[in-house]
């Protein structure tokens, strides 16, 4: 079995033009890299959103993505 911690993979700052909302790109973009994950032996795919894209976060939800923690960070510079 693959330890996917060891093998870390990322897709930072995903946007989409406007033009293309509400068209199911971002879902099947969801269900594409969960089951590439699944086939790669991993056991959980994680995800980190603003904690203002509500519209993001019904479809995260809706595809069984679970709130499990809030990450906060703080500038010192």
């Amino acid at each position: 079995m693959r330890c996917c911690a060891l093998i870390s993979r990322e897709i930072s700052s995903c946007r989409r033009f406007a033009d293309k909302k509400r068209k199911g790109y971002a879902g099947m973009l969801l269900d594409w890299l969960t089951e590439h994950a699944r086939q790669q032996g991993c056991q959980a795919v994680h995800l980190d959103t603003g904690y203002a894209r509500h519209a993001a976060h019904r479809v995260y939800l809706g595809k069984g993505f679970e709130l499990s923690s809030h990450h906060m960070d703080k500038s010192i510079a």
